[in-house]
């Protein structure tokens, strides 16, 4: 009886390899719509190596097969094209934020200019280590970000409630279309306009103004899905009846995301880390002259102008942050600075009518 040597036993092993992954290359082969299949390997005494039996995709397929797997679920025409580095240079002049922060910027480049002068009649001799000074600017950037990433973490609460009532809205008028509507069409018909009615008064709501509130509205709905229920559902719930059950807790979540906006908009961020914040930079941009004792004039005006409108450039957003509906109407459907409430609101109206009114 003969025994097998090793190289042999190498081969066969390399052999029932390649003759394994064969057919897996040939699938991939007739997904991307080759015409010729890729024939199993006899077993040989020096098989052929594994690299060419595998056929590897190449770098354009494989970028194209990811373009047509997320192409369908993330559109990226529904956001606004970035704009160049160039046009953001340019625009900040037309800045909020300069704006916003201009008159301090402005008094803490007077300040450090005064200080040059007296230093430069010999009224002023004194100096800051720079070491301690940039000490404290360690300590005043980690306060301004932390108070930043608050002020962000309510900006995203708030998107993300605006996003449940457009989420909770569809529900209601899908199922108001399905379930209400073939049984009590004058029931359905009132509730699609109380609901059309709910994202309007939340709008109303961030703004501040007074236009009844979106509870008012929920009570409403509530109202009308009672009066949808049929009599016998008085005796045994039936399948109508726990779908009117299912909508009234739909409703109720609109409840609930109308109390988690009106905590957004009356609980700012404590006033004392704020104005602390406030001092700290003031105190830090002020001071900031004296640890630049060895540079001319010139250069520290123009040093502490650019460090200002860093630091208090930062501090600025996340006041406009804190407060998520404090965008104005003017701006348009564009993430600036808040929520486009208006724009939301519109949204999910024109989504209400053409699932619940329309369809």
């Amino acid at each position: 009886m003969l025994r097998p040597t090793s190289a042999a036993f190498g081969a066969l092993l390399l052999a029932s390899s390649a003759a394994a992954l064969a057919p897996a290359a040939a699938l991939r082969t007739l997904r991307h719509g080759a015409a010729a299949t890729l024939a199993v390997p006899r077993a040989r005494r020096h098989p052929p190596p594994v690299a060419a039996v595998l056929s590897l995709p190449s770098a354009s397929s494989v970028k194209l097969s990811m373009e047509r797997i997320i192409a369908p679920v993330y559109d990226l025409g529904e956001f606004p094209a970035r704009t160049s580095w160039w046009e953001d240079i340019g625009g900040i002049p037309k800045s909020v934020v300069l704006r916003r922060i201009t008159g301090h910027l402005l008094f803490n480049a007077a300040a450090a200019g005064g200080l040059c002068a007296l230093r430069h009649h010999g009224c002023l001799s004194g100096a800051i280590p720079a070491v301690t000074h940039s000490l404290a600017g360690a300590f005043l950037g980690l306060l301004v970000t932390f108070r930043t990433n608050s002020a962000y973490a309510r900006f995203w609460e708030a998107r993300i409630i605006w996003g449940g009532i457009m989420n909770t809205c569809r529900s209601l008028a899908i199922n108001a279309k399905v379930w209400i509507s073939p049984r009590s069409p004058a029931a359905a018909r009132r509730f699609c306009e109380a609901l059309v009615q709910y994202p309007t008064a939340v709008m109303h709501q961030c703004r501040g103004a007074n236009f009844g509130g979106p509870a008012d509205v929920c009570q409403q709905m509530q109202v009308e899905l009672h009066s949808a229920a049929l009599p016998s559902s008085w005796l045994g719930p039936g399948l109508h009846e726990l779908q009117l059950a299912e909508q009234a807790r739909h409703v109720d979540k609109l409840v609930d995301a109308t109390g988690a906006l009106n905590r957004i908009i009356k609980t700012p961020l404590p006033l004392a880390y704020s104005r602390h914040a406030s001092r700290f930079l003031t105190l830090w941009c002020a001071t900031l002259p004296f640890a630049m004792a060895g540079a001319g004039a010139a250069p520290t005006i123009a040093a502490v102008a650019l460090v200002s409108w860093l630091v208090l450039g930062i501090d600025s957003i996340g006041q406009l942050l804190e407060q998520p509906f404090s965008q104005p109407k003017n701006t348009g459907a564009t993430f600036d600075y808040g929520l486009p409430v208006e724009a939301l609101a519109s949204g999910v109206a024109a989504e209400i009518r053409r699932l619940g009114v329309e369809a």
